[in-house]
């Protein structure tokens, strides 16, 4: 047999797959990782005392609105990259959107503040040890994006398990928010940010493993 005629074999049956296939996929992963990470705080850190009046406060919305924001362009992204040939242009730039506006107004906030006291509400009384929680919640739900995403057929490797990195972060954020009683903008600008960027930092180095086809 021929080499084109063992191609048209393998290839005569084949059908697309409908269209809902990849957002089912990152859909699935995140919900799922989303699911063990709130487990994981009632369990292992243990939801604030407090938690039934600070859902009513500015604080603890602008975490998670930073962390939904984030997550969201994280999804939209790591759907797109899931297709083969996608690559990002100027939609790369687009996480970084809700960053500098947080970041604008951390400036703000902090600068309108007594000098004395800018350092403690930047580092607040947890800066040690947010975001390597934040980190460490988003795991679940990078291994199982990672595992949707081998599913799929996302041919910028790195790319995609950066922006996958992006979104369990964003989910991590998420849940911790339910613990943490911090609440200043400097303190989730900076800590928040860089918990989140810790499973993009580890999707960006090893994403050629992370997702190559087996």
């Amino acid at each position: 047999m021929q080499t084109n005629e063992l191609i048209q074999s393998l290839t005569a049956d084949l059908q697309p797959a409908p269209a809902a296939v990849v957002p089912r996929l990152i859909i699935y992963g995140t919900i799922v990782g989303l699911g063990i990470a709130l487990l994981a705080v009632a369990i292992g850190y243990g939801l604030r005392d407090d938690l039934n009046s600070a859902f009513f406060s500015a604080p603890f919305w602008m975490k998670w609105t930073y962390a939904l924001s984030l997550g969201l362009i994280a999804y939209i992204l790591c759907e797109r990259l899931a297709r083969p040939g996608c690559k990002l242009g100027w939609q790369g730039w687009l996480p970084l959107l809700p960053v500098t506006l947080l970041v604008m107004l951390s400036i703000r906030t902090q600068l309108a503040l007594p000098e004395a006291a800018r350092m403690g509400t930047w580092l607040g009384h947890s800066a040690l040890y947010c975001p390597w929680n934040i980190g460490l919640l988003s795991l679940p739900a990078f291994a199982i994006l990672c595992r949707m995403l081998r599913r799929a057929a996302p041919t910028e490797l790195r790319t995609t398990a950066c922006i996958a990195g992006l979104l369990a972060g964003a989910i991590g954020a998420f849940a911790y928010g339910l613990f943490c009683r911090e609440g200043s903008v400097s303190f989730v600008t900076t800590w928040y940010t860089l918990g989140m960027l810790l499973p993009a930092a580890a999707g960006a180095l090893f994403g050629n493993t992370l997702l190559r086809w087996r």
